[in-house]
């Protein structure tokens, strides 16, 4: 049976959460179970990271530069092949 459009936003909306969850819990296990070989990445004003190993590496270097994490996800929009997320993001750092 084919899934239908809204099904697959659905989908969509529920991979995004558990990718944000995975963020959160600095899993990176988690992120590498869900992102492609050809992920294409962009955290904040940083430079853009390309590949599944580069944005792993990238990752977890950020995640030891914080103590923790959490993303707060108000929207979830989509528009075809477009995903737009609404989030409020909060970091604690070391002292």
């Amino acid at each position: 049976m084919k899934a239908t459009v809204m099904e697959d936003k659905m989908e969509n909306r529920n991979i995004m959460k558990e990718l944000y969850q995975y963020v959160d819990d600095k899993n990176i296990n988690g992120l590498e179970s869900l992102l492609a070989e050809n992920v294409h990445f962009r955290l904040g004003n940083f430079e853009s990271v390309r590949g599944l190993k580069n944005v792993l590496e990238a990752n977890t270097s950020f995640f030891k530069s914080i103590e923790s994490m959490k993303h707060q996800i108000d929207n979830i929009w989509q528009e075809k092949k477009v995903l737009q997320i609404e989030q409020l993001i909060m970091t604690q750092t070391f002292c």
